[in-house]
C-alpha cells in the first residue's frame, strides 16, 4: 500500500523538525532522530516506523530551506490500509502539528477504481444497446432523427462527434450519436420515451416487477458512482459493492432475459 498527503508549512525548518519529532512521538512511532538529506534533490527526509494496528512507514520530506513551504507525507505498508483507516492513523494527529493534510494518492483507492471501471464501461454500453434495440423497434433504423430525441441531446452528440472527427488526435471511427452521450443523457432518453406513452411504456414494461427493484433508480445510482471515478475521486469498498450489486441485478434483468447480448467479456457479473 502506498499513499501520499501534501500540506503547506509557514514556520521555520527548525520548528518543523521539532513538530515532526513531536508528531512521531505522539503516534508511538520508532524513528532516527537525525533526519537525513537526499543529495540528489536536496530534500530532507524524516522517516518513522509505526506498528500498532498496522505496520507502516511514514516518510515526511521537504526541500531544505530556512522556511519550507511544502511537505510530502509518503505512507507505505505491506498491508492494505484503506483511506478511512489512514485518516485515523495519520491525518487526525498530523493536523495538530502541520495543519490539514490533503490526500493526493491512495493505491487502495486506485485499485478499487480500476476494478470498478469495467463494470461502468459495460453497464453504460448495455444501456446504449437496450435503447438502440427499443427505439429501432418503435421507430425504425432512423430513430435518432425521427423519434423526437431532445434537441439539446442531439446538439450535444453532434458537437462531440464533430470535435472528435476534426481532431487529428482521434481516429475517425464512425459511431452512432448515442455513443457521444453520457449516463445522464441515456437516462433522459429512457424517461422521455416512456413519458410519451400512457400505456405500454417501452422501457418501463421491460423493467417492471423485477424483484421490485427500481431499475431506473439503480441506473441513476450507478451514474453518480461512475462520475466519482471519472473525476478521479476514490470509491469506498461499499461503493464498489454497490456497483457490483447494481450490475448483477441488471445482468439478470437485461442479459439473462435476452434484452441485450450476453457476451463473455461483458462484465456485469464476475465470470469464473
Amino acid at each position: 500500500m502506498q499513499a501520499r498527503y501534501l500540506t503547506g508549512y509557514t514556520r521555520t525548518e527548525k520548528t518543523l523538525i521539532q513538530n515532526i519529532k513531536r508528531y512521531f512521538d505522539a503516534l508511538g512511532a520508532t524513528y532516527d532522530r537525525k533526519f537525513r538529506i537526499n543529495p540528489s534533490n536536496n530534500y530532507r527526509i524524516a522517516e518513522a516506523y509505526l506498528a500498532i494496528d498496522y505496520e507502516l512507514t511514514i516518510n515526511i520530506n521537504w526541500e531544505c530551506s530556512p522556511q519550507p513551504k511544502l511537505l510530502n507525507f509518503d505512507i507505505e505498508s505491506l498491508q492494505n490500509i484503506d483511506i478511512d483507516k489512514l485518516k485515523d492513523l495519520i491525518e487526525e494527529e498530523a493536523e495538530n502539528y502541520f495543519g490539514k493534510l490533503t490526500l493526493v494518492y491512495s493505491s487502495c483507492g486506485r485499485s478499487r477504481n480500476l476494478a470498478s471501471f469495467p463494470f461502468f464501461f459495460d453497464l453504460e454500453n448495455v444501456i446504449r444497446e437496450l435503447i438502440i434495440k427499443v427505439m429501432i423497434s418503435q421507430y425504425g433504423t432512423q430513430w435518432w432523427d425521427n423519434s423526437g430525441i431532445d434537441t439539446n441531446l442531439v446538439r450535444k452528440a453532434n458537437n462531440y462527434k464533430t470535435n472528435e472527427t476534426t481532431n487529428s488526435l482521434h481516429d475517425n471511427f464512425e459511431l452512432h450519436p448515442i455513443f457521444y452521450l453520457d449516463f445522464k443523457d441515456l437516462q433522459k432518453i429512457i424517461d422521455d420515451e416512456d413519458a410519451k406513452h400512457i400505456t405500454n411504456k417501452p422501457f418501463q414494461d421491460i423493467f417492471d416487477n423485477y424483484d421490485q427493484v427500481n431499475v431506473i433508480g439503480k441506473i441513476g445510482e450507478a451514474r453518480d458512482l461512475r462520475n466519482r471515478v471519472m473525476h478521479g475521486k476514490y470509491l469506498t469498498e461499499e461503493n464498489l459493492q454497490t456497483i457490483r450489486v447494481i450490475c448483477g441485478q441488471l445482468h439478470r434483468f437485461l442479459v439473462q432475459r435476452g434484452h441485450v447480448g450476453d457476451f463473455y467479456d461483458r462484465k456485469l457479473i464476475s465470470k469464473q
